[in-house]
C-alpha cells in the first residue's frame, strides 16, 4: 500500500499513479441538483399560490377553498424544499441548503402576506 503525497489517498502497490494526478479528472464539485429542485419548486409553488389567490372562480364557492388549497400547496412546497435542502447540504452543493431555505422563507412570507390582506 502506498499513500499519495498530493491527496493522501491510499492506493495499491500495483498502481503507479493516483487518480488525483489525472489531468482529465471531473470537477470535484457535484452538480447542483438539490439547488435546482429547490429553486424550481419555489418558483412553481409561488406561481400556483398566487394564481389561486387571484382566482375569481374559487372565490365564489361556499367553502373557502382557496385557503385550504394555498395551505396545502405551501406545506407541500416547504416539505419539498426541506428535503432538497438536506440533500444539497449532504452533497456539499454550493449555496444548496441556503437556496432551499430562501424558498421556504419566501413561501412563509407569501402565506403571511396573504393572511394579512
Amino acid at each position: 500500500m502506498q499513500l499519495c503525497e498530493r491527496c493522501g489517498k491510499i492506493r495499491l502497490d500495483l498502481e503507479t499513479a493516483c487518480d488525483c494526478s489525472n489531468p482529465r479528472r471531473a470537477d470535484p464539485r457535484p452538480a447542483p441538483i438539490g439547488t435546482m429542485i429547490a429553486l424550481a419548486t419555489t418558483i412553481a409553488f409561488e406561481i400556483a399560490v398566487l394564481s389561486i389567490e387571484r382566482s375569481a372562480f374559487l372565490a365564489r364557492s361556499w367553502v373557502d377553498v382557496r385557503f385550504w388549497l394555498i395551505l396545502l400547496l405551501a406545506f407541500a412546497g416547504i416539505l419539498i424544499n426541506l428535503v432538497a435542502g438536506i440533500a444539497a447540504h449532504k452533497r456539499a452543493e454550493l449555496w444548496g441548503a441556503r437556496t432551499a431555505m430562501f424558498g421556504i422563507a419566501t413561501l412563509i412570507a407569501t402565506l403571511l402576506l396573504i393572511r394579512a390582506r
